[in-house]
């Protein structure tokens, strides 16, 4: 029942936690600032801003859950290579939290009054509801693209920019074996009289099966690349 866990495992699980964790306690914390700015205008501003809050979550909720998705089906197929597939499925998400956040935009804005009476009756209450939403709906189609494009670069991983590898073989060797446990794309630049010995040292240590791009000429009159499986 009692197992010892694996030092690796613990240094995995607070890397993605605790930043997580950070986040969400940042946004309670500027979420206790603003209530407490808005105290000073009066309970209707304070009650105008929770239901407010609730109201506009059928944009961010949807625009979270497709972010969720995107993140997985974007990790899988940028995984596997299918870059046109990541390009497709961004694309379609693009579109449908683009148009659900422009329906949202147009609603906030156009007819605020039947929406703010469905949750209060005072007219002071109502007038404040009102101007909140217009005020709010105006960012909502940029808030579902924000917030889904956010889930859809987390699936990409993290980038790994080595630059130029080291001269002195112990250097490089050591580089390239914490490059074992990297699941994330490494970039290295390399004179073309040393890329043949080093992508030897990358085989040796990284294994064939590693994806592998080498890009030569990079200036905008000379582009050339050639992909090695």
């Amino acid at each position: 029942m009692f197992v010892k866990i694996p030092l690796e495992y613990v240094e995995e699980i607070c890397k993605i936690g605790i930043p997580t964790a950070l986040q969400g306690m940042a946004y309670c914390f500027i979420s206790m600032i603003l209530t407490r700015m808005v105290a000073g205008f009066g309970p209707e501003a304070i009650a105008t801003q929770r239901v407010g809050g609730q109201i506009e979550s059928i944009s961010w909720n949807t625009a979270d859950g497709f972010g969720a998705a995107m993140n997985a089906f974007i990790g899988q197929n940028y995984g596997a290579g299918k870059t046109e597939r990541v390009k497709k499925g961004y694309r379609v998400s693009l579109w449908t939290v683009g148009i659900w956040g422009l329906l949202i935009t147009l609603m906030f804005v156009c007819v605020p009054t039947p929406i703010a009476s469905v949750f209060f009756h005072e007219k002071q209450a109502i007038a404040t509801a009102v101007d909140y939403l217009i005020i709010v709906g105006f960012s909502e189609a940029f808030l579902c693209v924000e917030m889904m494009t956010v889930g859809a670069l987390s699936g990409l991983g993290r980038t790994r920019f080595e630059a130029f590898c080291r001269e002195i073989r112990k250097e490089r060797a050591l580089v390239f074996r914490r490059a074992c446990k990297w699941t994330r794309t490494i970039i290295i630049y390399e004179a073309p009289h040393h890329l043949v010995k080093t992508l030897e040292e990358l085989e040796s240590v990284l294994g064939s099966d590693r994806k592998l791009t080498i890009c030569r000429g990079l200036q905008s009159d000379m582009r050339k690349k050639c992909r090695q499986r």
